[in-house]
């Protein structure tokens, strides 16, 4: 396990970023390399470096099926703890739009909205605005 440099370390990838969530949405799944891939659509060679890099850090474990491996979380390693939230990231933020919207839109008239556009789409830049 490193001790200076791990988030970089552990996040510093889209397909890192993708594996990691996909195990910490899933704590109790147990994952081929190609389950993961099909996952996160990411390739297979990317998937197998991102569980190599987590089991090194003591984030997963790796066990043996004959020449197959099955990838598990390793839910007792505090940095499990500590990236938990992670996963969840995405529905915090679009529940907290739609918190927002709600109170703008709570007597306005409006009986109904609809996102569209970039954000519903999942496309959103930073600086995309929110179309309804």
């Amino acid at each position: 396990m490193h001790f200076h440099g791990l988030p970089q370390r552990l996040l510093g990838s889209r397909a890192r970023m993708a594996v990691l969530t996909a195990l910490l949405k899933s704590p109790r799944t147990t994952w081929t390399g190609r389950e993961l891939a099909r996952e996160t659509r990411i390739s297979p060679s990317q998937v197998m470096a991102a569980l190599r890099t987590f089991e090194d850090e003591g984030i997963c474990h790796e066990r043996r099926v004959g020449r197959a491996s099955e990838w598990s979380l390793a839910r007792g390693s505090f940095l499990v703890k500590k990236l938990a939230s992670i996963a969840r990231l995405d529905e915090e933020a679009q529940r907290r739009l739609s918190s927002s919207l709600n109170r703008v839109l709570r007597g306005s008239g409006a009986l109904e909205a609809y996102i569209f556009g970039s954000v519903a789409a999942g496309r959103e830049e930073a600086r995309s605005d929110v179309d309804l």
